[in-house]
């Protein structure tokens, strides 16, 4: 599991903004919420700035452009350096969904 503290970050971004969607989910409080979604950057961009102590369990990446798009996902801790959640470049083909399961520490391309 990944716990953010307050104003801890995922960021992330694609080939081409706007085509690649995301959802973030996990707990809040103990509560199961969904805490964010939208569309990649095609710069390093905020996804979620935790405004509290939550806890992410799950964030799936979806390509809706016509190509593949190469995605790069991070979490950053306050006043602190970007680490990679996934690796480096990652190419997501058209159509294809990647299901970053944090619980499990795994990730699948669904295609």
């Amino acid at each position: 599991m990944l716990v953010l503290d307050i104003n801890d970050k995922i960021q992330g971004d694609a080939t081409v903004a706007a085509e690649v969607d995301y959802t973030i989910h996990g707990t809040d409080n103990n509560t199961p919420v969904h805490l964010a979604n939208g569309q990649l950057p095609d710069s390093k961009g905020d996804l979620f700035t935790s405004s509290g102590k939550v806890i992410i369990s799950t964030i799936i990446l979806v390509n809706t452009g016509a190509l593949a798009n190469v995605i790069n996902l991070y979490i950053t801790e306050i006043g602190g350096t970007s680490r990679r959640l996934i690796p480096v470049d990652l190419s997501l083909a058209s159509g294809a969904a990647l299901i970053f399961n944090i619980n499990g520490l795994s990730y699948q391309i669904l295609s």
